[in-house]
């Protein structure tokens, strides 16, 4: 998705990832990162970037964060993802603005937490900056835009291999309720040793006009991005429910 971070803006294009609770993007100086083809970051050039003390409450109640004694007792962060991909750097504050398509007009949300990465390393992309996280934990973009404009969202994701791609939606607030005739909800479940991901149980998945129960013993399966093009998916994290509609992607919703 496009984003931009910072005073005067500059504009990011990060991987949205439901499964994770932090947004970070590649920052100079860069010790060790992956090639990008956008201009990285420079934090010194915004007149709102700030880092994050180790006695702020952001760095103390954040899962992914440590005190880095040996620059100012600056707050530090590290993530790993399931691939093996990681990013270290400083746990900062800077302004986000978005541009939401209801309006046509950027909105900036001053003070949003972010990750200003200084080593990154994994298969990230050469177009990409960095990491959106949507997870449930408070410091992903959902969670941190909560308070101002509600806690729903959702996204419908265009085929990935069609020869004239369209763009995916992303909408968040009033613009992001999914209640349309058709869709069906579930409620989100939470897994203590995952709390940055969404759960729901599974009874059954139905293969044309057969219907395969699944076991309750506890494993786990990942809806993964191919599995859910064409598929309108909304979250309501404050009626912990996600909703799914069958729909063309392609169409502007």
């Amino acid at each position: 998705m496009n984003y931009s971070v910072g005073t005067p803006p500059v504009q990011i294009l990060g991987i949205v990832d439901t499964g994770s609770d932090i947004i970070w993007m590649q920052c100079q100086p860069c010790k060790d990162c992956y090639k990008q083809d956008r201009p990285i970051f420079d934090p010194s050039t915004s007149r709102t970037y700030s880092t994050i003390p180790c006695v702020s409450a952001d760095c103390l109640s954040a899962s992914h964060t440590f005190c880095n004694f040996n620059n100012g007792k600056r707050c530090a962060y590290k993530v790993t993802y399931g691939d093996g991909s990681t990013s270290e750097g400083d746990f900062s504050w800077d302004t986000i603005t978005l541009t939401f398509s209801t309006k046509n007009v950027p909105v900036a949300f001053p003070q949003t937490v972010i990750g200003c990465g200084h080593n990154n390393y994994g298969i990230f992309g050469e177009q990409s900056s960095g990491i959106v996280g949507l997870g449930i934990g408070a410091f992903s973009l959902a969670g941190q835009l909560k308070p101002k404009i509600g806690g729903t969202f959702s996204y419908c994701l265009t085929p990935m291999y069609e020869g004239d791609a369209k763009p995916s939606y992303l909408h968040f607030g009033d613009s992001g309720e999914v209640s349309v005739e058709g869709a069906v909800s579930t409620p989100l479940i939470r897994n203590i040793a995952r709390p940055s991901m969404y759960f729901v149980v599974m009874e059954a998945i139905s293969v044309g006009s057969k219907r395969i129960e699944f076991p309750r013993n506890g494993s786990q399966a990942i809806l993964g991005n191919l599995a859910q093009q064409d598929i309108l998916i909304g979250y309501d994290t404050q009626r912990n429910t996600v909703t799914f509609l069958n729909t063309d992607c392609t169409s502007e919703l």
